[in-house]
C-alpha cells in the first residue's frame, strides 16, 4: 500500500513539470500563432512596429507590403515571442514548484501508517500544515491545467503556485497553533482558499486583536473598481505584469498587455478605455452606465452622435454604412445635459472635457483599435487589393495568406471569459 501512495505522491510532484514541457512543445506556438493572427486581421503590424522597434519602423516601413509582413514576423515578432517565453523563464519557477511539491509530499507521507484501515501521521511536521499543503498543492494543480488550457502557463504563474503552496500551509499551521481543536479537514480547506481571501481573513483578524487599522490588503485590489475586474483571477493577470492600480492600467500600453496576457485585444482596449474614465470622474461611472456610457469612448462617441456621423470608423475611416434614421431622431443635447448633470459639471464644462477626450493621443490610438476590431474587413481589403493586383503568388505570411490559412483552419480562440 505504501508503494502504490508513493508512487502516486511521485507522480502528482513531477505533473507541474510534466504540463509545462507539453504545454512548451504543444501550446506555446498556438498561442505566438493566435497573437499574430489577431496582429495581421486587425492591421496593427504597423503600429506593433512604430511602439516595440521605432529604431526599425522606418527602415521596414518602405518595405513591399508581403516583405513587410514576412519580416515583421520572423525578424521582430518571433524573437519578442521566444524572449518572453524562452525556456531559461521557466527554469526556475518550474524547478522551485517541482521541488517543493516533492518536499511536501515527502512529509506528507514519510510518517503516514495504515492502522485498522486509517490513515495516521507519525513524523513532526504538524498536520495542519500537511493538510494545507496538499489543499494548496491540488487548488495549484487544477490552476496549471486552467491556466494550460487557457494558453496562459506563464512563468508568473508558477511563481504565484509557490506563493500559494507556502503561505496556504503556513497559514493552516498557525492557525492550527491558535486553535488546538482545529480539525484537519478545515486546514485542507484553508489550503483550497484563495491566498487573496486568506490574507484578508488573517490581516483583518490580526488587526482587530492589536487594535490598528486593517493593513493593506491584496496587490492590485484597486482595480476591481474597474467594471470586469472584480474577479481576482483577472486582476491577477494585470498584477503578474505590473499593472497593479487604475492609474498603472489607464497609462498602460495596449499591445504590452496584449502580447503578456491571454486579454483579447478587445478586452484590453476596453479595459484601458474604462480605466482613463474612472481616472477622470471616480465612482460617478456606475451612474453614467444607466446612460450607456461605461468608458471614456463611449463618452466620445456623443460627439460624433451630433455630428451624426457612425461612431468606430477607426483611423482608416473606413466607413461601410451610413447614420442610422433611428439615431437621427435623438436628442443629444438633451443627453448632453443629463450626463452633465450626472458629473456635477455643466453642458460646456462637458464639451470641454470631450473635446480634451477626442484628441488625446493614447484615445486616439486605443478608440482606432477598438474600430478595427469591429471593421475588420474595411482594413483588410486595400491591402488584400494590393496583393492580389501583384503578380507573384501569396505567402502564407501576408495578410491574404493569413485570412486563407484562417479559412482552411480555424485555429482555436483565446480564453475570452475575462473582462
Amino acid at each position: 500500500m505504501k508503494i502504490i501512495l508513493w508512487g502516486l505522491a511521485t507522480l502528482l510532484a513531477a505533473i507541474p513539470l510534466m504540463m509545462y514541457l507539453v504545454y512548451s512543445m504543444r501550446r506555446l506556438d498556438t498561442r505566438r500563432q493566435l497573437l499574430l493572427q489577431t496582429l495581421l486581421t486587425l492591421g496593427l503590424d504597423d503600429a506593433y512596429m512604430r511602439i516595440r522597434h521605432g529604431q526599425s519602423y522606418s527602415d521596414w516601413s518602405r518595405l513591399p507590403i508581403n516583405d513587410r509582413i514576412s519580416k515583421m514576423e520572423s525578424q521582430y515578432f518571433n524573437n519578442d515571442f521566444k524572449a518572453e517565453t524562452s525556456h531559461k523563464d521557466y527554469l526556475w519557477p518550474v524547478t522551485l514548484m517541482t521541488l517543493l511539491s516533492s518536499l511536501g509530499w515527502f512529509f506528507t507521507l514519510g510518517g503516514v501508517s495504515l492502522d485498522a484501515g486509517a490513515l495516521k501521521f507519525n513524523n513532526p511536521v504538524p498536520v495542519t500544515f500537511i493538510w494545507g499543503f496538499v489543499g494548496a498543492f491540488f487548488a495549484s494543480l487544477l490552476s496549471i491545467i486552467d491556466e494550460f488550457r487557457k494558453y496562459s502557463l506563464t512563468p508568473s504563474s508558477y511563481y504565484s503556485l509557490v506563493y500559494r503552496l507556502l503561505f496556504s500551509s503556513t497559514a493552516a499551521f498557525l492557525i492550527g497553533l491558535l486553535f488546538p481543536t482545529f480539525p484537519s479537514v478545515a486546514a485542507f480547506g484553508i489550503g483550497l482558499f484563495p491566498v487573496e481571501k486568506t490574507w484578508d481573513v488573517i490581516s483583518e483578524k490580526t488587526a482587530q486583536w492589536v487594535g490598528t487599522t486593517k493593513p493593506e490588503g491584496e496587490l492590485g485590489a484597486e482595480l476591481a473598481a474597474i467594471q470586469g475586474l472584480e474577479d481576482s483571477r483577472n486582476r491577477r493577470k494585470l498584477v503578474d505584469i505590473g499593472i497593479t492600480s487604475v492609474q498603472a492600467l489607464a497609462t498602460a500600453d495596449p499591445l504590452f498587455v496584449f502580447f503578456q496576457t491571454t486579454f483579447p485585444i478587445r478586452t484590453v482596449v476596453d479595459m484601458i478605455d474604462k480605466a482613463i474614465l474612472y481616472l477622470y470622474i471616480g465612482d460617478k461611472v456606475k451612474q453614467l452606465r444607466s446612460h450607456g456610457i461605461n468608458g471614456v469612448i463611449e463618452l466620445v462617441a456623443l460627439a460624433k452622435l451630433i455630428e451624426k456621423t457612425p461612431a468606430y470608423a477607426g483611423g482608416q475611416g473606413a466607413v461601410t454604412t451610413g447614420f442610422s434614421k433611428f439615431f437621427e431622431q435623438v436628442n443629444a443635447e438633451q443627453l448632453l445635459k443629463d450626463v452633465a448633470t450626472v458629473l456635477g459639471q455643466s453642458v460646456d464644462e462637458l464639451k470641454a472635457f470631450i473635446y480634451n477626450m477626442y484628441y488625446d493621443p493614447v484615445l486616439m490610438f486605443i478608440y482606432d483599435v477598438w474600430g478595427r476590431s469591429l471593421n475588420v474587413k474595411p482594413y483588410l481589403e486595400p491591402e488584400l487589393a494590393k496583393v492580389q493586383a501583384a503578380p507573384v503568388a501569396v505567402e502564407a505570411s501576408s495578410v491574404a495568406g493569413m485570412l486563407q490559412m484562417t479559412d482552411q483552419k480555424r485555429l482555436p480562440d483565446l480564453d475570452t471569459s475575462s473582462a
